[in-house]
């Protein structure tokens, strides 16, 4: 059996699972987008979450994760095609 079976693989971090932190992660990102208007910020927190290696062993968190980018995307087109009408 190798290292990285899945009875290696953690599935929390500090009480909480990872599914979880998905949602926190994404929650954080769409709050920073719209909340403090830091698109930027808002990207930058959905890439460390997509290079975290963590979520990478089942593959629903980083389609949950992809998703939630599109979602920005399409939150941030949203604002730019509402700033070109005023």
């Amino acid at each position: 059996m190798s290292y990285f079976e899945s009875e290696h693989i953690p599935d929390e971090f500090r009480g909480v699972s990872f599914d979880r932190w998905v949602e926190i992660f994404c929650q954080y990102a769409m709050y920073s987008a719209t909340e403090f208007g830091d698109r930027e910020r808002s990207y930058e927190t959905l890439q460390a979450a997509l290079y975290s290696n963590v979520f990478h062993h089942v593959p629903h968190r980083i389609i949950r994760l992809h998703f939630c980018r599109l979602g920005r995307c399409e939150l941030k087109l949203t604002i730019l095609l509402a700033d070109e009408s005023i």
